[in-house]
């Protein structure tokens, strides 16, 4: 009974940290609400200007987190013994594990490689080194022990961001109010927009935001709320499709599928998910609709996905089908239909979903090996894997896979060459190949997973890839606790497609961490609430 008296107590000192707790309130609020905005010298330096505020802010952060730490346990120096510690190990989740797997796997890289400054900065590649991890780390750990997360972090979040995805809307049809094209040269423009920056990039970050309004709007108690978290939503869409970025409606063309599930619940949930599915193709056809009445005046025109999903008739009759269902469905729950037979029919949906992605996952095989001959037209780098799949990411795979299976050594395969250098490997083998194929030096193999097999082992990717798997699979459990948490999950469903096109980076990589921790933030203080 001691032992539990004892262990309850110091589950109170850390709740009851308040130094600690206004530090990781403080810093989620700037996170969230400064990080999106913050910007210096327009475009011209905007991967530093991230890196700098991500950096300084969360450094101050746990500096404060850990000063009020030592007083509290100076303060009660009889309360810290032995036992507490292993209480204090046992509370570690499968995620805590997995985060720390990465940061231990990033260390033994960096002591390993010869390149150590690179690799410290990142400076060869897209500044994801040593120092860059070992800060997601902080921020992890200081946010899921110490938020204490309320609606304010929520309401500031969709606000800033509708500013966000409204600049980006504005900024497409080159209407730019903040100056943020002066200092750029008019063949770069395509390549930027709002104040995230590049579009590559931008994509994990809308990634992250986007599933938050999808499942606000689903979840809501009140009309009045729809009604609000509708336009928040359907801003966010028209802002997505004005990026004009393939890998961002890819992660959310995967949310909508997650999603679903949680939705065919209910007639109700259904009605949501549908009207929200009619208003994102709606949103699309809007875009596209102004996009070839002002061709002239764009920075750059819709193209491939956003371009079909926008200008293509077949997804406007998928808007008029949709928004007709949702109305359906919402006179079916005021006739007090039967919904016995959803689960079932989840299950039979989610199966035809399950053998349409067997068939074309053995389409895109057998059209990348037998059927070479075949002429695919327009969806040539789509169902086809080869060099020039997914503007050229099948070349960069393909060269990836190469020196991990034939150049690295055994420590390499498991530890890998070193955080963020994997352009080094890359040019070792095929320098001339990557500068007739690319232009320029290659630093990333613009996809997260392959990224962190190449630079950090395969001991990273069970860290990396880990921590976002274990963290979606334990909040979609626990969504009935938290809506909140359903819509970290979604976003991690989103992060994680997306994430086969791109690298981790520092645009929207500290976003999706400090949005994670806030889910390990909230099961945490359930569980101690519940205890």
């Amino acid at each position: 009974m001691a032992k539990r008296i004892k262990q309850k107590n110091n589950v109170k000192i850390r709740v009851q940290n308040t130094g600690a707790n206004i530090a990781a309130y403080i810093y989620v609020l700037l996170m969230l609400g400064g990080f999106p905005l913050f910007y210096r010298n327009n475009y011209i330096n905007i991967m530093e200007s991230k890196w700098g505020f991500f950096s300084i802010t969360t450094i101050s952060a746990v500096v404060v987190a850990v000063i009020s730490t030592v007083v509290l346990m100076v303060g009660h120096y009889q309360d810290v013994k032995k036992d507490s510690f292993k209480a204090w190990i046992r509370t570690f989740s499968v995620t805590d594990w997995c985060v720390i797997t990465l940061m231990v796997s990033v260390f033994i890289s960096w002591a390993a490689t010869p390149y150590k400054e690179e690799a410290w900065s990142g400076s060869s590649g897209k500044m994801a080194g040593v120092f860059f991890y070992l800060v997601l780390f902080l921020a992890y750990f200081l946010v899921s022990r110490y938020l204490k997360y309320d609606q304010w972090i929520l309401i500031l979040y969709i606000v800033v961001n509708l500013f966000v995805f409204g600049l980006a809307i504005l900024n497409h049809f080159m209407i730019d109010p903040l100056g943020m094209y002066e200092n750029l040269v008019e063949n770069n423009y395509w390549m930027f927009i709002t104040t995230m920056g590049n579009i590559n990039v931008l994509a994990g970050y809308f990634c992250v935001f986007v599933p938050v309004t999808m499942v606000l709007f689903c979840f809501c108690e009140t009309i009045q709320s729809q009604v609000i978290y509708g336009v928040f939503m359907t801003v966010s869409f028209m802002g997505l499709i004005s990026a004009n970025g393939d890998a961002g409606i890819l992660g959310i063309g995967c949310a909508f599928l997650f999603l679903f599930w949680f939705c065919l619940v209910s007639f109700e949930k259904l009605k949501r998910f549908f009207l929200m599915a009619g208003l994102f193709f709606a949103s699309a056809w809007v875009i596209g609709a102004l996009d070839d009445a002002y061709v002239d005046t764009v920075k750059e025109p819709l193209a491939t996905l956003p371009g079909m999903i926008g200008k293509n008739m077949a997804c406007h009759m998928l808007a008029i089908v949709f928004l007709v269902l949702g109305l359906l469905f919402y006179f079916m729950k005021k006739k007090e239909v039967s919904e016995e037979r959803l689960p079932m029919i989840r299950k039979i949906v989610y199966a035809l979903i399950a053998v349409t992605a067997v068939a074309v996952f053995g389409g895109v095989i057998y059209l990348s090996t037998t059927g070479t001959d075949i002429d695919l037209g327009q969806w040539e780098t789509y169902l086809r894997f080869s060099d020039l799949w997914g503007s050229s990411r099948g070349f960069t795979w393909k060269r990836t896979l190469t020196i991990y299976a034939q150049d690295y050594t055994v420590f390499q395969k498991i530890f890998g060459y070193g955080p963020d250098l994997l352009g080094i490997p890359l040019h070792e083998r095929f320098h001339d190949e990557i500068f007739a194929r690319m232009g320029a030096y290659l630093v990333d193999a613009h996809n997260e997973t392959l990224q962190t097999l190449g630079t950090l082992g395969i001991m990273g990717v069970i860290g990396y890839m880990g921590t976002q798997i274990t963290a979606l699979v334990r909040y979609a459990k626990c969504y009935k606790e938290d809506p909140f948490l359903l819509a970290v999950a979604t976003g991690l469903v989103a992060y994680i497609v997306q994430g086969m096109m791109g690298s981790p980076q520092t645009f929207g990589t500290p976003i999706m961490f400090v949005a994670l921790a806030m889910g390990e933030s909230i099961v945490r203080r359930k569980k101690e609430e519940a205890a």
